[in-house]
């Protein structure tokens, strides 16, 4: 996700992001927002969840959402969950499998991941192409501007 994580860096970078989430607005598309979740996953990631808003029968809902590992700067990112709200659809990279005495262990679902890591591609070219990291950039400007007006 090099447009997300572009966008971070111009909004304050990874540090900044971890205490405050995005939420980009972008004209007549749909609302984005950028999460840090804590540190989860199966090596204690950071994790980064994307959303993408739309008003549906005039309620507000989540249409696609995609849940990234990150390490600690934001520099690499690996897809693990996906959801689609429009069918409830959801993947997951990880999926718990139980074996003898109630124990677990984590089994990785490579296919749902190479499907996840396509998806996240072809996503991140979609946002580029629609124009929310220059969105990003006029909401930074726009910030800055206030800023200084409060100040002055």
């Amino acid at each position: 996700m090099q447009t997300v994580q572009e966008m971070i860096e111009i909004t304050g970078g990874f540090a900044r992001f971890k205490q405050e989430p995005l939420f980009i607005e972008n004209g007549e598309h749909p609302l984005l927002l950028v999460q840090h979740c804590g540190r989860s996953g199966v090596g204690g990631a950071d994790v980064v969840r994307v959303l993408r808003m739309e008003a549906v029968d005039d309620q507000l809902i989540r249409t696609l959402e995609m849940s990234f590992e990150t390490n600690e700067d934001g520099s690499f990112w690996r897809a693990v969950v996906w959801h689609c709200g429009l069918n409830d659809e959801t993947r997951y990279v990880y999926t718990p499998y139980d074996v003898n005495n109630d124990r677990q262990f984590v089994l990785i679902v490579m296919y749902v991941m190479r499907s996840l890591r396509f998806r996240a591609n072809a996503w991140d070219e979609q946002l580029r192409e629609q124009g929310y990291l220059d969105a990003a950039r006029e909401m930074l400007l726009a910030d800055r501007q206030l800023t200084l007006f409060r100040a002055g």
